[in-house]
């Protein structure tokens, strides 16, 4: 019981640390036309950058510039959890996150919308976590919705939703 508890907590950071489409993209495969993600938008293909660069701080393990990415305002729901309000919440997880993991996050964006200086993006994710001190990689799947906002020019992770499937 105590492994199951350990790893179901290794999910649950890991479904929060998805956060702005944490990823290695996928950008638009398999999804139909009306909501294919048109990079020709410039503000469309602004949030697809930002997604990659999130990727790679991800992917390196940066809080400092992870948490850039979040709105000041940041609200971030996941299933089964509180909501987790404001970026120090949002770096304390993190902080405790890669203190013990590696992790990746492979993401399909399945559609973009940009609404002036609001848009939303929807994705689903296959996330990997593979604790620093050795042990089975935690592997989660799910789906994600983000309401990101402008701020100061650029797009900034404003709300997002996340849930897993169990």
């Amino acid at each position: 019981m105590h492994k199951k508890c350990v790893v179901l907590g290794a999910s649950i950071v890991l479904v929060f640390a998805l956060g702005i489409t944490s990823l290695i993209l996928n950008v638009g495969a398999n999804s139909d036309s009306a909501n294919a993600v048109d990079l020709s938008n410039r503000d469309v293909a602004a949030i697809v950058q930002v997604a990659k660069d999130f990727s790679e701080a991800y992917a390196s393990g940066d809080v400092g510039r992870i948490i850039e990415f979040y709105s000041p305002d940041i609200v971030y729901m996941a299933q089964g959890m509180q909501n987790h309000e404001g970026r120090a919440v949002l770096q304390e997880i993190y902080q405790q996150l890669f203190s013990k993991y590696h992790g990746r996050v492979d993401v399909q964006i399945e559609e973009v919308k940009v609404y002036g200086e609001m848009a939303f993006d929807r994705a689903r994710f296959t996330s990997r976590l593979t604790p620093k001190a050795g042990g089975e990689t935690v592997v989660s799947k799910g789906r994600l919705l983000e309401v990101l906002r402008k701020e100061n020019g650029n797009w900034k992770s404003f709300r997002v939703m996340v849930n897993t499937e169990e």
